[in-house]
């Protein structure tokens, strides 16, 4: 969601005064100064159309940017107001939502291609500039300080990231020496601070860099936690399950995720307050058609009284239910639990969330949920697990421009040419709609004068298993197949055309792929912009009349041709492709690839409309109908077994029927120190071993019940023999 840029031109009173409004009442502006610095991925390897709502222009944090010997900001300009983004966004992002109260100021020096010498050695120029940048946010925050905009300021932490540098030095002594350099670099940033305990947050060189030799890389990943566990005061992050855009640069996601790693690690250090990290489970499909979907949430202190009351449910599924139980007990580092979600009615989005403030560890409250992943698309029909990316416009009327809907997609929405917003709309004015296809009521309504709209699938995290060879910002892998569906009419006696394009916002000429437009009256397919491979499809683009286009993609391998198949207006839906398409065409190129969909209606407003547009993997997937009146089965017909004094958890699974479900135990009963839920879930801590049968029915929103009869069997605990088995045993049990 676009937010205003704050610029460097309005004045740091005025900045002061407005985040003022949001902090208790103290009478003061205290600042808490975080100093970042290293090589290009502390630098910024980030696209700003990656971020989330709400990490881009981020007035609540100042931000003071430099580069050794290049540019530097004269003042506090807001956080991720600019182009690209480094950790400093997420870093930035999760310490000031924690700490409302204070104001917190990122000071940030960076150089691509630097060694860690670089930058502890005096007399070199990252040297020069990172103390020099530490003396002049010191005397702007004085001078601030003076004139009555802020009460107090400090230095607070120190968030280091590089070590690719050394890692692809060729020779094993820069690696070797990264212990003693790294303890030097902190030990001169804290005497530039004046803060002789400074925390620092070292982020790990990713163990995913390709490097001349990996020898280097690990002296140097194992020199980088060496100085933290000698360092009483430093933290290590490890990013080796992120992104990468090359060889050895982080993508968007992996630059966000280090940042926000960073942060935790640096409130982890500083603040009493338990933090929280909720995303989606390790093993929850996504997106998923089960009834009941899956978060977890990591507290680093143990807590009490957490359970579903805490848990904020947002998306556009409709999710009302939740469900908490806990998964392991507190292990020095971190105590977990699983919050189920269910009650959803529609297909979309499905949001687990935690409010600060609501449970506690001892007399400190919790700090807000942090996240990386705590979305999942839901969907009511089964073949939506085949699907990769889905727009279907349901938001409320806005400018196209920016929005969002749907899942599979960058995070900055729809790019509408020239950041025109006036053109193309989100409505609900007149839906649109074939036979018994899934579509929500709002579509998207457009057209302007030579100005198209756009929208990039998301390449570097949901599509990045189907990257072209050599191409991390285009899909289609040799022997790939993709169908891809739409929805689209003609408003107006105006040209429509729909393009899928290769990566870039260049909106005419060689990026495109394949095309669909109007031409002479009918609707015609083209591949590659070029006229030798262009065909009529025969069929009338009628005025006012809603198509559903579906594409089939089938990109070269075994086959020397890239295949494109195109289906109008297909009578089956929802299973298998009808016999022949409506055409065929076939290229032989190197260039078949995509990432990007352009849409161009017509030159004004009104002139066309588009939904539902869905890229999968099968046909069913994209041509989804609305389920019949079928009736529910329980799919779940055994449990795995409990153990004693082990901590227990189950979710039950139905298919059929309608998916609002209610659950209960018909006959028989649990084990003690176990619950069931009504959602179909079962959890506790086992008191005694034994067997337990028990029937559970499920009733779904259409009143029609399933039921099955499972068993429980708690097995005593393992027995163990000598110290040696204890150890080994107490790796696995959940206490």
């Amino acid at each position: 969601m676009p937010r205003r840029f704050l610029t460097g031109s309005i004045s740091i009173a005025v900045m002061v005064a407005t985040m003022a409004a949001s902090r208790e009442a103290d009478g003061g502006t205290h600042v808490r100064v975080l100093l970042m610095a290293g090589q290009s991925n502390m630098g910024g390897t980030g696209n700003s159309g990656d971020l989330f709502p709400g990490m881009a222009n981020q007035t609540n944090v100042w931000f003071d940017n430099a580069v050794p010997g290049g540019s530097a900001t004269t003042n506090w300009t807001a956080l991720g107001s600019g182009g690209g983004f480094g950790p400093e966004v997420g870093c930035g992002f999760v310490v000031a939502n924690a700490l409302p109260d204070e104001q917190i100021a990122v000071v940030k020096d960076s150089a691509a291609a630097t060694g860690i010498d670089f930058w502890r050695k005096p007399g070199e120029a990252g040297f020069i500039s990172l103390t020099s940048r530490i003396d002049i946010a010191r005397q702007r925050l004085e001078a601030q300080k003076l004139a009555g905009e802020i009460d107090s300021y400090r230095y607070a932490g120190f968030f280091w990231m590089q070590g690719e540098n050394e890692a692809n030095a060729g020779v094993p002594s820069p690696g070797l020496g990264y212990f003693t350099a790294l303890t030097d670099l902190v030990n001169q940033v804290r005497i530039a601070t004046g803060v002789p305990d400074l925390p620092a947050v070292i982020g790990q060189t990713s163990s995913n860099i390709i490097i001349n030799n990996v020898r280097d890389l690990n002296n140097v990943r194992s020199n980088q936690a060496a100085f933290v566990s000698h360092d009483p005061h430093a933290a290590l992050v490890n990013i080796d399950d992120v992104g990468m855009q090359d060889s050895l640069h982080l993508n968007s996601p992996g630059s966000l995720s280090l940042g926000i790693r960073m942060g935790t690690a640096h409130l982890l250090f500083t603040e009493p307050n338990p933090c929280v990290n909720i995303d989606q489970t390790t093993d929850q499909s996504d997106p998923t058609d089960d009834r009941v979907v899956r978060f977890t949430a990591a507290f680093s202190k143990p807590v009490t009284d957490f359970d579903a009351e805490d848990v904020i449910l947002e998306g556009s599924a409709g999710a009302s239910t939740a469900l908490v139980w806990r998964t392991s007990a507190y292990n020095g580092s971190n105590e977990t639990y699983t919050i189920a979600v269910a009650g959803m009615t529609n297909n979309g989005s499905v949001i687990a969330r935690m409010a600060p403030g609501v449970v506690a560890s001892g007399s400190h409250s919790n700090f807000p949920s942090v996240s990386e992943d705590n979305t999942v698309w839901f969907g009511i029909e089964p073949s939506v697990t085949n699907l990769l990316a889905q727009d279907d416009c349901n938001r409320p009327n806005q400018s196209l421009n920016r929005s969002r809907a749907g899942f599979g997609w960058r995070n900055y929405g729809w790019d509408v040419q020239n950041g025109r917003k006036d053109g193309y709309v989100i409505t609900n004015a007149a839906p649109l709609a074939y036979s018994n296809l899934m579509v929500n009521a709002p579509y998207a309504s457009g057209g302007d004068t030579y100005v198209s709209a756009g929208r990039e699938v998301d390449f570097w995290t949901a599509l990045k298993p189907y990257h072209a060879p050599g191409d991390n910002a285009n899909i289609g892998r040799p022997n790939d197949e993709f169908w891809l569906s739409y929805l689209v009419r003609r408003d107006q006696n105006q040209q429509s055309r729909f393009t899928l394009c290769r990566g870039g916002t260049t909106w005419a000429g060689s990026p495109e792929v394949v095309s669909i437009q109007q031409n002479g009256g009918n609707w015609v397919l083209s591949l590659m912009g070029d006229a030798n491979y262009l065909v009529d499809t025969g069929v009338p683009a009628t005025l006012g009349r809603t198509f559903l286009m579906v594409l089939r993609l089938r990109f070269a391998g075994t086959s020397p041709s890239n295949i494109v198949d195109l289906y109008v207006d297909p009578a089956q839906l929802g299973a298998e492709p009808p016999a022949s398409p409506t055409v065929s065409v076939s290229i032989v190129t190197n260039l078949f690839r995509f990432s990007r969909m352009h849409w161009y209606p017509g030159s004004q407003p009104n002139h066309g409309s588009l939904d539902e547009v869905r890229l999968g993997a099968t046909y069913a997937s994209v041509t989804p109908v609305w389920p019949t009146n079928t009736m529910p089965v329980i799919v779940t017909t055994s449990l795995a077994p409990a153990s004693l004094g082990d901590l227990y958890g189950a979710v039950l699974k139905a298919s059929g029927g309608d998916p609002r479900q209610a659950w209960s135990i018909s006959s028989g009963s649990l084990p003690d120190g176990f619950e069931f839920s009504s959602i179909g879930t079962i959890s506790g801590l086992a008191a005694a071993p034994g067997t337990n049968t028990f029937t559970v029915e499920m009733t779904d929103g259409a009143a029609q019940t399933a039921s099955q009869q499972l068993t429980l069997v708690v097995v005593p605990e393992p027995m163990v023999m000598g110290i040696a088995l204890v150890a080994a045993a107490g790796a696995w049990r959940r206490k």
